[in-house]
C-alpha cells in the first residue's frame, strides 16, 4: 500500500540498496588508493589515505542509514505501525555480511595453510578496498603468513565497521537525538 510516495520498507530491497552502497564505496576507495598509490611509500601516508577512504565508506553508509531510518520513521507515521527495534540491528549486520563471510574464508585460508590463500589475499584487498591503505600497513608483502593475530583483528574491526556505523547513525536518526546540543552544550 502506498500514500504518496510513502512505501512499506522491504529488508530485501533495503539489502540489495545497502551491498550497492558498499560496493559503490568500495570502487571510489579503490580509484582514491590507486589514484594516491604514489604517495603510499610511507606508513603516515598511508594511515591519511587510509583515513579518507573509510571516510568514504562511512559516510555513504551513514547517509544510507539516514535515509533508511528516516523512511521507517515516516511509514510508522503514516500509517501508525509498530516500530519494529531490532529492524537496524539486522540490517546493520546484512548490509556487512558478505565483508564478514569474506573475512571468515580468509581466516580459515590463513590458518588451513592453504596454497592459494596469497592470491586469494589479493582479491580480497581489492574488493575491501575502503581499508586497503591499512592492509598495506599490516601486511606490507601482501601475504598471509605474515599476517599477526592483531592484523587478524584490526582487520575484523574494520569489516564490522559499516554495521556499527549503520546501527548508530539509525538510532541518533530515528530518535531524534541533536548531537551538537549534547557535545557544545552538555545537554540532551
Amino acid at each position: 500500500m502506498v500514500i504518496g510516495n510513502i512505501k512499506k520498507p522491504s529488508y530485501v530491497k533495503e539489502t540489495l540498496k545497502g551491498w550497492a552502497n558498499l560496493i559503490f564505496a568500495c570502487i571510489l576507495s579503490l580509484l582514491v588508493s590507486l589514484f594516491t598509490s604514489m604517495l603510499m611509500s610511507s606508513n603516515i601516508w598511508k594511515g591519511i589515505i587510509g583515513l579518507f577512504t573509510m571516510a568514504i565508506l562511512l559516510c555513504i553508509v551513514g547517509n544510507y542509514s539516514y535515509n533508511c531510518a528516516k523512511s521507517h520513521k515516516a511509514y510508522e507515521r503514516t500509517y501508525k505501525a509498530n516500530h519494529n527495534s531490532f529492524r537496524h540491528i539486522v540490517l546493520g549486520i546484512t548490509i556487512s555480511l558478505p565483508l564478514i563471510l569474506q573475512w571468515i574464508v580468509l581466516m580459515v585460508l590463513k590458518y588451513a595453510k592453504v596454497s592459494v590463500g596469497d592470491s586469494i589475499f589479493s582479491i580480497y584487498r581489492l574488493i575491501n578496498a575502503y581499508y586497503l591503505p591499512w592492509i598495506n600497513v599490516i601486511c606490507p608483502n601482501h601475504t598471509l603468513e605474515e599476517l599477526s593475530i592483531m592484523g587478524v583483528l584490526t582487520m575484523l574491526a574494520f569489516t564490522i565497521m559499516p554495521t556499527i556505523t549503520f546501527i548508530v547513525v539509525y538510532n541518533i536518526v530515528y530518535h531524534n537525538i541533536d548531537i551538537e546540543k549534547i557535545i557544545v552544550y552538555n545537554k540532551e
